[in-house]
């Protein structure tokens, strides 16, 4: 998802349901789409760390499709990078 990261994708068979995997921390964010209830069919986003890479939650929602939920990830683990970095050096 975040291509600026050594992170990997995780689909769980046969689902909609998808894990970014960093390899030092583990799962941090995760997209999924809805089954059942008022919610049925949208996007649910989540994103578990925080910009040090602590466990967190740093921000989840719904969004109508898929790309629109991984994006709401994207920016929110693009603005964590430089201040990784940062704290790293």
């Amino acid at each position: 998802m975040a291509p600026h990261s050594p992170d990997a994708r995780r689909r769980l068979a046969g689902s909609d349901d998808w894990s970014l995997i960093d390899e030092q921390l583990g799962a941090i964010a995760r997209v999924c789409r809805m089954t059942g209830g008022p919610q049925d069919g949208q996007w649910f986003w989540a994103v578990q760390i925080d910009e040090l890479g602590r466990p967190w939650n740093s921000g989840s929602g719904n969004a109508p499709s898929g790309q629109e939920a991984k994006a709401a990830v994207e920016r929110i683990l693009a603005d964590f990078t430089p201040r990784r970095i940062c704290q790293s050096h």
